[in-house]
């Protein structure tokens, strides 16, 4: 996989920090977080994923490449509905969110999740490029857009770092 893609919206600051807020890979130095209100380490509070994709086998490269980057992949669905109940049930800080799912489309599930928990990180992938869904995605509440060619553990931190 390739470290490629595009990242939309400007970076998120702790206050009084001058780096991205969200986080960097375990190890990279400090990485802050917002979490109940304080900022924390990403060292001592790894950031959770549901991974959301109705391919098992991407499910399965997606959790790898994320764990060995330092997050905690708390969860996986294959559909749309099963990821809102899965996110309602485990909270988690972040959502890798398939575009084309067999129930509903990712940026209704995006929507969702966003109304439902405003803190959560939406970040939508597809096979598809950019290009083809970037007006969709600066509507649906997400941070981003990845194509699955270039998620990679970077890319994903970059999106996640990017304010709504």
């Amino acid at each position: 996989m390739n470290v490629t893609g595009a990242v939309h919206r400007r970076p998120a600051t702790a206050p009084g920090a001058s780096g991205p807020a969200l986080n960097r890979p375990a190890g990279s130095g400090p990485a802050l977080m917002r979490r109940g209100g304080s900022w924390r380490t990403m060292e001592t509070v790894p950031i959770t994923v549901l991974v959301v994709d109705d391919h098992d086998h991407f499910r399965v490269v997606a959790r790898l490449m994320l764990e060995a980057g330092g997050y905690r992949v708390i969860g996986e669905a294959a559909s749309g509905s099963e990821a809102l109940r899965q996110a309602a049930a485990v909270a988690p800080d972040a959502v890798l969110l398939d575009v084309q799912l067999p129930d509903m489309d990712g940026f209704s599930v995006s929507r969702e999740l966003c109304r439902m928990m405003p803190r959560v990180a939406v970040v939508l992938c597809s096979v598809r490029e950019t290009t083809d869904y970037q007006h969709s995605v600066e509507g649906c509440g997400a941070r981003g857009f990845l194509a699955k060619a270039a998620l990679s553990e970077h890319t994903f931190t970059q999106v996640l770092r990017r304010e709504r």
